[in-house]
């Protein structure tokens, strides 16, 4: 379902390539205003000679969009996996009589005011910090993480297989155009210096 923030105005619906390679690949709550952001960035840098090199930096605009949706999903999971390693670190800190570690991580992570600090004094007097529980969540779903992390490098090695088709596009094109430039120049010569060689003779 289309939002204000993603609906794709008329005008850029109207622009020739945009109506040849589609809309933005865009979810709900993503912005347009980011994607055409970054689409004139990357166009700006790459500049484009042709349609080819159209399509492939549109491809390279998408890859790098989804990568960071990727890294943003990455974040998001940590975070909603957080209370795990929360957990973990408190059935080693909390002694008997202060009560359940699985209760308080659960009024941790609803960001319980009391306890957030009492979390907080826990490992910090224990000389800990909260990257602790980061490791330990991060252990606990290593799966769900590697398969992130393996997507993620996937779309990178996408996204520069099409820098590199730009760069070779540039390369065959600039490497045939010095030839026909050559052959200008080769036919111009022999075109000449028979003309020069006959003057000569007539002198």
């Amino acid at each position: 379902m289309e939002t204000e923030n993603t609906k794709v105005p008329a005008e850029v619906e109207r622009r020739p390539e945009r109506s040849l390679l589609g809309p933005p690949p865009l979810i709900a709550g993503e912005s347009l205003v980011e994607y055409e952001e970054l689409e004139s960035k990357l166009a700006a840098t790459v500049m484009p000679k042709d349609f080819l090199e159209t399509i492939w930096v549109r491809d390279v605009v998408d890859l790098t969009w989804e990568i960071r949706r990727q890294r943003r999903i990455k974040a998001g999971f940590l975070t909603s996996v957080q209370y795990q390693g929360v957990e973990a670190v408190l059935q080693a800190v909390l002694h008997q009589g202060l009560g359940a570690p699985e209760a308080l991580a659960k009024q941790w992570a609803a960001r319980d005011p009391d306890a957030v600090k009492k979390v907080d004094n826990l490992l910090s007097a224990k000389g800990l910090t909260m990257d602790v529980a980061d490791a330990r969540a991060l252990a606990a779903n290593i799966g769900a993480f590697e398969r992130i992390d393996a997507g993620i490098m996937n779309l990178e090695t996408r996204r520069n297989a099409a820098l590199r088709e730009i760069e070779r596009h540039r390369s065959n094109f600039g490497s045939a155009l010095r030839r026909a430039t050559d052959d200008v120049i080769d036919a111009e010569y022999r075109d000449v210096s028979p003309a020069r060689s006959n003057k000569q003779q007539l002198t």
